[in-house]
């Protein structure tokens, strides 16, 4: 795969969220909700907070590539994809020098894509993150926002067959928070794509 494929998969991730948020927002709201209404307007829901997750996933890692300078390392290993790369670096961990005195560890995806507050994949937006900004600083304050926080902190591909996450008071799924997220990878996706990464 070409590493470029994740910014593309990334925006094409968040044009669905979009598309199923104004679709939500159109059929569901300001009525009162059949059963049935209610689990396809859950399940939308549940896709939103899927497919957000990995708006995420994959422009942090596409921000990473282009952080390492990914082509120029595989003309170094001599490699050709990002699955080589993983190969060659303990399946996902990438350790370079970004400038003479520092040393940092990335990871790609995880195995079963783990909870992002365990993946130190989200490490443009860490406490020690090299990369500053009033963009950076931006994101880290949207991730304060208790709804954001817990469907953050609990996003990982079993979320695809479950809402549990998501549920509010037992049965309806939370749809301020999953909103809110939809927002948020907008932001991130939009942070790093416009300003963060050409500066890279």
């Amino acid at each position: 795969m070409d590493y470029r494929n994740y910014k593309i998969a990334s925006e094409r991730h968040l044009e669905t969220c979009l598309k199923l948020k104004e679709y939500t927002v159109n059929n569901y709201a300001n009525k009162t909700l059949q059963p049935n209404e209610v689990k396809s307007k859950n399940e939308i829901l549940g896709n939103i907070y899927y497919l957000s997750g990995y708006i995420i996933e994959c422009i942090v890692n596409y921000g990473m590539l282009v952080y390492i300078d990914f082509d120029k390392i595989c003309k170094k290993e001599q490699i050709s994809s990002v699955y080589d790369l993983k190969l060659n670096h303990n399946k996902a961990k990438i350790s370079y020098s970004s400038n003479s005195d520092r040393n940092a560890k990335y990871y790609l995806w995880r195995t079963s894509h783990k909870q992002f507050e365990k993946n130190p994949n989200i490490y443009f937006f860490d406490e020690e993150a090299k990369i500053q900004g009033s963009e950076i600083d931006m994101i880290k304050t949207r991730l304060n926002n208790p709804n954001i926080k817990v469907l953050f902190r609990n996003w990982c591909v079993k979320s695809r067959y479950t809402i549990n996450p998501i549920i509010l008071n037992g049965t309806d799924v939370n749809e301020t928070a999953v909103f809110d997220f939809l927002d948020f990878a907008q932001l991130v996706n939009s942070n790093l794509t416009n300003h963060i990464i050409p500066k890279l």
